[in-house]
């Protein structure tokens, strides 16, 4: 499955933000919270700051939000 994945955070400039990816995992790995896990990671990896607030398309932040990015832009990852 691929996952719209946003994390709530800082960049650089200790400016709130919000880092948008793609997580692809297994229904094992989603049941098991990874999708979570490797967007804080991706996103600490490309310089974000925490703390960090790891949101799924699925919970209800993310449906609320999901809309409002462009994805064909966000980078994927695979667990």
């Amino acid at each position: 499955m691929l996952l719209r994945m946003m994390v709530a955070c800082h960049n650089g400039h200790w400016e709130p933000d919000i880092y948008f990816c793609k997580i692809r995992c297994t229904l094992e790995e989603y049941n098991d919270g990874e999708h979570y896990a490797l967007s804080v990671r991706t996103a600490e990896n490309e310089g974000y700051l925490g703390p960090f607030v790891s949101i799924c398309e699925d919970d209800s932040a993310g449906k609320a939000i999901v809309d409002h990015f462009v994805w064909d832009s966000a980078s994927e990852y695979t667990v």
